[in-house]
């Protein structure tokens, strides 16, 4: 259930002390609410196929590995509902779901088709 949180876990490090979200790992194994909130985002997660994990993973770390002064890791949090967006669709019946990459203008998260 927690095998991409796992994974993102095991492409955080070795970061130092204090500088990733994650260094609280311990707890999600023995905080039950924690538990839970990783386990949901762990099921969402593990709907994207693995080419797409591919692509979602580094800018998963990418931000996890950065809090911004203001915003902690608010970003992070935003590429990890793109993650769950994806579950949605696929949940939904949606197939060929697709993450776009960042252009400089404003464009989707995602693709898919329906039907």
């Amino acid at each position: 259930m927690l095998a991409k949180i796992s994974e993102i876990i095991h492409a955080l490090n070795p970061t130092k002390e204090g500088e990733a979200f994650f260094q609280f790992r311990s707890a999600i194994g023995s905080e039950p609410i924690i538990k839970k909130v990783f386990a949901d985002i762990g099921r969402r997660l593990n709907d994207i196929d693995e080419e797409q994990w591919k692509l979602l993973l580094p800018k998963i770390v990418e931000k996890y590995k950065k809090k911004e002064k203001n915003r902690g890791w608010q970003q992070a949090y935003n590429v990890l509902q793109e993650g769950i967006a994806y579950s949605f669709l696929k949940r939904d019946g949606y197939s060929e779901i697709k993450f776009l990459p960042r252009q400089s203008q404003s464009t989707p998260d995602l693709v898919a088709k329906r039907g």
